[in-house]
């Protein structure tokens, strides 16, 4: 997985899959085209790894770089059912993880651009 900024500012991730390729650009200014209202910290992203299927978009959203896709090991999830396991295995193991808790703003942009769904904001 390859993420960082182009040039004029423009957040980008790339992923590559097994059977294709994702390309996913968002263009975020920083801090300033999000307008979120709570202080860093009062809201924590959980991911629901059964749903998660790493597509990166909660990266690419994320004007304060709280997520990460990475390959997991099976061991690390053992909460995944049969479907979840299923598609970890079908992903490669890919799967977001939340890295920065204690950045996020609870701004809900992570959760928006989930695809699957598998990202809540619970109060901390």
């Amino acid at each position: 997985m390859l993420h960082g900024r182009t040039p004029s500012g423009v957040r980008f991730v790339f992923v590559a899959w097994p059977l294709a390729f994702l390309w996913h650009a968002a263009a975020m200014d920083d801090h300033a085209t999000v307008d979120c209202k709570h202080p860093a910290g009062r809201f924590v992203p959980q991911i629901d790894p059964n749903r998660c299927e790493g597509k990166s978009a909660c990266v690419a959203e994320c004007p304060y770089d709280v997520f990460v896709v990475r390959r997991r090991e099976r061991a690390e999830l053992p909460g995944l059912n049969l479907l979840g396991t299923l598609k970890w295995w079908v992903h490669g193991g890919q799967q977001a993880e939340v890295l920065r808790a204690d950045q996020c703003h609870g701004c809900g942009l992570c959760v928006s651009a989930c695809p699957e769904g598998a990202i809540t904001l619970k109060k901390a």
